[in-house]
Formats: structure tokens, C-alpha cells, sequence
């Protein structure tokens, strides 16, 4: 893996919070011309990427995608601009710069067996947000009316109780919705419909 980042402690610190894996950090940078010349020079098959890049981020992940390699972005308070930017330039996961260690190696771990990562606290703001994945998407064409606008609060984070009284039904209904979702867009949780629904951009905020 390469890892990017201006500080050096960081740097570090994401390297020892991910001593069980197989890959071994083929090289550090400092910054995004350093990061590309790394990318291109070893080949990686996974760059994380640190919070201190700015708008040189989502290059940097559109050059590193292009490359092969899987991406990791980590973000800290970032605006719904720069999360998108991100998403669209084909990072494989985003999370928060504060993640624990154990996320953190769940979350690679996550990205190098082909899934996505993201925080769930930045799933609101990504709502809508097109998540460039090169795969075929599942059949998606199903989904009701009114099963999408279920899935639309359900992204935005609401509760089955808040979900029914914005949709005028009982929390029964939205749990026989949800039931139907789930098996049509083959996931098994909240989480998991959230995730999809995120990258094929079924929902808008």
C-alpha cells in the first residue's frame, strides 16, 4: 500500500493500525505530487489517503483508481462538496479521520474483499450521491414508489416510527416495506440498503 498524508505522526499511525493485514506499505508521501509519482513508480493495490490534501484528494483518487489500486479516503468534518467529490471519483471507502484502529483495518479489510466503507455518521451528507462503481448494478427497476420514498428516509436516517408518520402509515407497514427492500436490492440491513443505495444513486436528499 502507499499512504498519503503531510504529517509524518499520521502517516505512522496508519500504518501501525494495520499490522494483521498481508500488505506491506511499499512507500509513504507527503503530498500529492509525491502521491502520484509513489502511485505510478509501486503500483499499489491500496492508497489511504489522509485528510490534509484539500481538492488534490479526489485526483488523487481518480489517479490512484486508474492505476488499479483500491482507495481510502479519510475525512475530518469534510462539506457535502468535497464528500461528493470524492464518492464520484470512485473511492472505494470514506471514513472519519477518528475511526478507531480495529474501523480502520475493518474497513480495508472491507475494501480489499471488493465492498465499500463509509462512516455512517456521513451518510446523511452523501445522500443522492452517485458512487462511481464500474460493476453492473443490480436490478433495481422493482422497487415501488413507495418503496423508494421508504428508502429515501431510511438514508436520511430515519426511524421506522419517524418513517411512518411522515409517510401518513403504521410502523407495521414500513417494516412489510422494508422487508421487500431488503429482499429485492439482496441485503440484509438497514445498513446494508443504505450502503447500496448510496452508490447506485437511487435516492436523492
Amino acid at each position: 500500500m502507499v499512504i498519503v498524508d503531510q504529517w509524518p505522526l499520521v502517516r505512522l499511525g496508519i500504518g501501525r493500525s494495520l499490522p494483521s493485514l498481508s500488505y506491506r506499505i511499499l512507500e509513504e508521501a507527503d503530498g500529492p505530487v509525491a502521491a502520484r509519482a509513489a502511485i505510478r513508480r509501486r503500483h499499489p493495490d491500496l492508497v489511504v489517503l489522509g485528510d490534509h490534501l484539500g481538492e488534490d484528494g479526489s485526483s488523487l483518487v481518480a489517479m490512484a483508481k486508474s492505476q488499479g489500486a483500491r482507495v481510502l479516503a479519510l475525512v475530518d468534518r469534510p462539506s457535502r462538496s468535497q464528500l461528493a467529490a470524492l464518492a464520484v471519483a470512485g473511492a472505494d471507502g470514506i471514513m472519519t479521520a477518528s475511526l478507531p484502529a480495529e474501523e480502520l483495518l475493518g474497513a480495508v479489510e472491507r475494501i480489499m474483499g471488493g465492498e465499500r466503507a463509509l462512516s455512517g455518521d456521513l451518510v446523511p451528507a452523501l445522500a443522492g450521491i452517485v458512487i462511481h462503481d464500474p460493476g453492473p448494478p443490480p436490478e433495481t427497476g422493482t422497487l415501488t414508489a413507495r418503496e423508494r420514498e421508504v428508502l429515501a428516509c431510511l438514508v436520511r436516517g430515519a426511524r421506522n416510527e419517524e418513517i411512518a408518520a411522515a409517510l401518513f402509515v403504521s410502523p407495521a407497514t414500513i417494516k412489510t416495506h422494508l422487508s421487500s427492500i431488503y429482499a429485492k436490492l439482496e441485503v440484509r440491513s438497514r445498513q446494508e440498503a443504505t450502503a447500496l443505495a448510496l452508490k447506485l444513486g437511487l435516492v436523492h436528499p
